[in-house]
């Protein structure tokens, strides 16, 4: 009957503690009440089955037993919660603000215009740009051009200097030919002294009636060799458009981008744009993101983040890293042959997303490449059908010349003509030897001439050069200044100040209005020179706003200030805590709050209170009762705080512990004086 009253009693303290929710009661937290009842539990029974009459503690003395419970470390900061993205936002350039289009503490997006310049400056600044592109253009003409030129001038050097063998070639055949040309030249007129004018007209005669026939017929071949390419290369044509929208279907399968000119490069390309390969797209982070939280919108690209969403969440294959055992594979740059997976009865290839894209995008290469070799035989084949045609039509005019020239002339102006015509091949063989022993022989004075072109064309290339960069810094400076005529926001945030009214002339330093994130918060404090040397960066942190006192933020430490302030004697140094926002907390800029950083933490340990040890740092010792006679006991202790020590070994939760303690009532018992603090709000305490 004993016992059951005293389990009544227990159950209404929990009662009690129930209540209180388990919460944190001035110092005291949940775990101290447990263990003070605990403790009380202990004392009753010790006293009811050891004995009332104290034979075996005394009066200053009391039984406990060890306790499951948490040992923590921590250090203080007293300061304030900030928005840590803030900025001030200007006008690139001076003039007359137009608009301003939001207001203090509206929330914008991304992108948004908030403010503007009046139409005049916005006109004037598009004429500059407009001015600055074509000067760019210019200057990109001009670079060509010399560029040209110094490729012309090192080509000439060259081949003066090493002697060009094709020319030498091309040379001595036209020397080969001029001889050809004076021997028939000779014979031309040897031959019309001696049979006259009828030899000619017939021979003029016969060789344009040839020339009629084979301008008409080249004619025709150039006809039918245009129209049966362009029957030809039709299907090279269908198969290039076939393989663009295969790759534009597979880049809307895996990423839901839209068919456009825009994606018609290599997906890797596509991803690196935006800075993101298909790691990041399909990463383990992303595949274990709760299926019932919104995919995450990157305004950065242009991916549908729905269709990934689908793929991770929606779709019965998995995906995973090369050599998983997913059903789908990220990329396979180390597998030459993908493995097959079964399917009931059927077995299947695995899929590789790299592979499959860069496949597709590799069949519209090829498919262009074989229409431009199309397309390059369809030109040879014209060109030289028209090159036929053409000099068949130059053959027919000649030989039509020629046969009407003969009609009307006379004898002796014939014999005239045969005599310069032969005058002429003989100088041009002459001209042709000379040039032939200058190839051969260049002279140093045309080599130094040569050198120099070189050398000027260079420095004119290299003027060319310095002038496209400052017209395309220019431009660009002139772009900036435009979009600067435009105030953006730069990020989804809260607009916390607007210093300008709408008419006024500003300056390009003067600061319009001011932007914050409201989703990016840390704490800024000053930390004690005595605690400084137990913080380090990423250290878990509590934070209390004086606002909301029963809201209790997580942070991480985030830095810790380098050099230190002195104030009153006192030196400190800042401390940046990064914290974590909860969804319902309504948090301002500048709060006043506290921040607990957590240097050391062990959590359902076996404790006891310091005071009821006993022997040396070294060789601790704690009094038990056995077989109803107290006795020492050693132990191997951990951690401790000022009130509690962490027991290792030695001990068992069944062992009565005696410790000795004031003269107080039992209802104060806890495992420590009166006085003592909690361990869960020992600010400073270090081991």
């Amino acid at each position: 009957m004993k016992i059951l009253k005293v389990f009544k009693k227990v159950l209404k303290l929990l009662k009690l503690n129930q209540l209180l929710k388990l919460g944190r009661i001035g110092k005291y937290s949940s775990f101290s009440i447990l263990f003070i009842l605990g403790t009380l539990l202990s004392v009753y029974m010790f006293k009811n089955y050891i004995g009332t009459d104290n034979t075996v503690v005394t009066d200053t003395e009391q039984i406990i037993t060890m306790q499951k419970g948490d040992l923590v470390s921590d250090v203080t900061i007293t300061g304030q919660i900030k928005f840590s993205e803030k900025d001030d936002l200007k006008f690139l350039s001076p003039g007359k603000i137009a608009k301003i289009l939001v207001e203090e503490n509206e929330y914008v997006t991304l992108g948004s215009v908030l403010a503007e310049l009046d139409d005049i400056k916005l006109t004037e600044l598009a004429k500059n740009v407009a001015k600055a592109k074509s000067d760019v253009a210019t200057a990109q003409y001009a670079l060509k051009v010399s560029e040209s030129n110094l490729r012309d001038a090192k080509e000439t050097l060259k081949t003066s200097k090493e002697g060009d063998s094709v020319l030498i070639a091309n040379k001595e055949k036209a020397i080969s030919d001029a001889k050809i040309s004076i021997s028939r030249s000779e014979f031309d007129l040897s031959f019309y002294l001696k049979s006259g004018k009828q030899v000619d007209l017939d021979n003029a005669k016969s060789s344009y009636d040839v020339a009629v026939f084979t301008k008409n017929n080249a004619s025709k071949t150039l006809d039918i060799i245009t129209s049966q390419w362009d029957t030809n290369i039709t299907p090279f044509e269908d198969d290039i458009s076939v393989k663009k929208e295969i790759y534009f279907k597979e880049l809307n399968k895996w990423f839901g981008l839209e068919s456009s000119e825009e994606f018609l490069k290599k997906h890797t390309d596509i991803l690196n744009e935006w800075k993101m390969d298909l790691h990041k797209i399909f990463s383990e982070s992303t595949i274990k993101r709760d299926i019932y939280l919104r995919p995450i919108n990157d305004k950065n690209t242009q991916l549908d983040e729905l269709t990934i969403y689908g793929w991770l969440h929606l779709s019965p294959s998995t995906i995973g890293k090369e050599n998983s055992s997913a059903d789908i594979w990220i990329d396979c740059k180390n597998t030459s042959v993908l493995p097959t997976i079964t399917i009931g009865n059927s077995s299947i290839n695995k899929t590789c997303i790299d592979k499959s894209l860069t496949d597709k995008w590799e069949d519209y290469e090829k498919a262009i490449k074989k229409y431009n070799e199309k397309i390059l035989e369809k030109n040879k084949a014209i060109d030289s059908a028209q090159s036929t045609y053409t000099n068949k039509l130059s053959l027919y005019r000649t030989a039509k010349q020629t046969y009407e020239e003969i009609l009307s002339r006379s004898q002796t102006d014939k014999e005239k003509q045969l005599n310069d015509q032969l005058l002429v091949n003989k100088e041009s063989l002459k001209k042709l030897e000379d040039e032939l022993k200058d190839l051969k022989n260049p002279s140093k004075l045309d080599i130094s001439i040569l050198e120099l072109n070189v050398t000027k064309f260079q420095e004119i290339v290299n003027l060319r050069e310095s002038e496209l960069k400052n017209t395309e810094a220019l431009y660009k400076n002139a772009e900036n200044i435009l979009t600067g005529a435009k105030i953006y926001a730069p990020y989804d945030g809260v607009i916390t100040a607007i210093n300008k009214n709408e008419g006024d002339t500003i300056t390009s330093a003067q600061n319009i209005m001011s932007i914050a994130n409201p989703n990016t918060l840390e704490f800024n404090g000053d930390v004690d020179e005595v605690d400084i040397l137990y913080l380090s960066s990423g250290l878990e942190a509590k934070i209390q706003t004086d606002a909301l006192r029963d809201t209790e933020l997580d942070g991480t430490l985030k830095s810790i200030g380098s050099s230190s302030n002195s104030s009153g004697g006192v030196t400190t140094f800042s401390a940046k805590i990064d914290v974590s926002i909860p969804n319902d907390a309504a948090l301002k800029d500048g709060l006043s709050a506290t921040a607990r950083v957590i240097t050391k933490a062990k959590y359902g340990i076996n404790l006891i209170p310091i005071q009821s040890l006993y022997g040396t740092f070294d060789s601790p010792t704690v009094k038990v009762i056995v077989n109803g006679q107290v006795t020492e006991k050693a132990i191997e202790i951990g951690d401790s705080d000022s009130n509690w020590v962490e027991v290792i070994s030695g001990m068992n939760e069944t062992d009565m512990i005696v410790m000795e303690v004031p003269d107080i009532p039992t209802a104060d018992i806890r495992g420590g004086p009166p006085s003592a603090e909690p361990r869960s709000n020992n600010s400073r305490q270090k081991r």
